[in-house]
């Protein structure tokens, strides 16, 4: 190939990056608490609407998955707090904290959410782990829940609630699920009625990479895998992000994580792959739609 050959196809290599339309299948909005920012390495986490709309205008979003915090900002947590702490023993600090993340409430700003006029908006109630149908029965049209499962494991009520609507289910999997995913993939396996989105590429964990293959109903979002930390997740694991999404291009979907990993990071680290325009437009855009179109 000659040199204009090679600056032509690198040029409209370019531009059609510069156009390429995104659906985010990962995206947070609200005030997350201050507890909670720093122990995910911030001091602060907060997107308002008028924030995200910024963004989706600038990196060119047609639709974005939208849910709260996974721990929202609470004033009645912290006057609790700020009276149960300076007298409470470290056990029963560590009690209350295990009983609080169990019950996190998520009503109000799904609430919020679901209140957003916005046709880019696929709205994503956050579910706790204490599961009520009255979590979910408030809110009309919707294509699936949120779980962070570090505050309590999947309830059996909720998957066959959602499997029993084909609902999907975008799921932050727990140190326990890392340590033991057979029994998550039998659960996978099982509810098949649900399309599970693990978020931030399974943490790099191989079993549940390796199963993309051969569970239709399983896929993975690229959420937050420019931050340091699941890098070096990755790298424990002799994995990476580039080999997870070039091997499974048919089954990654695009995920900024905002406000925790902004979009550029996470554009640019799957523009740098070495991928066709076609496998980025899959990635970028298209795997979205097999789920939330």
């Amino acid at each position: 190939m000659d040199l204009t050959a090679s600056v032509r196809k690198i040029f409209i290599s370019q531009i059609h990056l510069i156009i390429m339309k995104i659906n985010d299948a990962h995206c947070h909005y609200g005030r997350e608490s201050f507890d909670g920012a720093v122990c995910r390495s911030k001091i602060w986490a907060n997107k308002t609407y008028e924030a995200l709309k910024s963004d989706w205008e600038k990196y060119n979003v047609e639709k974005s998955v939208l849910f709260p915090q996974p721990l929202p900002s609470s004033l009645k947590k912290y006057l609790i707090e700020g009276i149960f702490y300076p007298f409470g023993s470290s056990l029963l600090r560590d009690i209350w904290k295990k009983f609080f993340n169990y019950t996190v409430d998520y009503s109000k700003t799904n609430e919020e959410i679901s209140n957003l006029q916005d046709d880019k908006i696929e709205f994503v109630p956050f579910i706790s782990s204490k599961f009520e149908y009255s979590d979910l029965e408030n809110f009309e049209n919707i294509k699936g829940v949120k779980h962070y499962e570090p505050y309590g494991k999947l309830s059996g009520d909720l998957l066959k609630y959602l499997n029993e609507r084909e609902l999907n289910l975008i799921i932050h999997i727990s140190e326990k699920t890392e340590q033991n995913p057979e029994k998550f993939l039998k659960i996978v396996e099982k509810f098949d009625g649900i399309n599970f989105q693990v978020a931030h590429c399974a943490n790099g964990v191989s079993e549940i990479i390796e199963a993309l293959d051969e569970l239709p109903n399983l896929f993975v979002d690229t959420s937050a895998c420019t931050l340091r930390f699941y890098k070096v997740v990755f790298r424990s694991r002799n994995t990476s992000f580039g080999e997870i999404v070039s091997t499974n291009v048919e089954k990654v979907l695009f995920g900024s994580d905002e406000p925790w990993a902004g979009y550029k990071a996470q554009i640019d680290q799957i523009n740098e792959l070495e991928l066709s325009n076609r496998d980025k437009s899959r990635i970028f855009y298209r795997n979205y739609l097999s789920l939330w179109g």
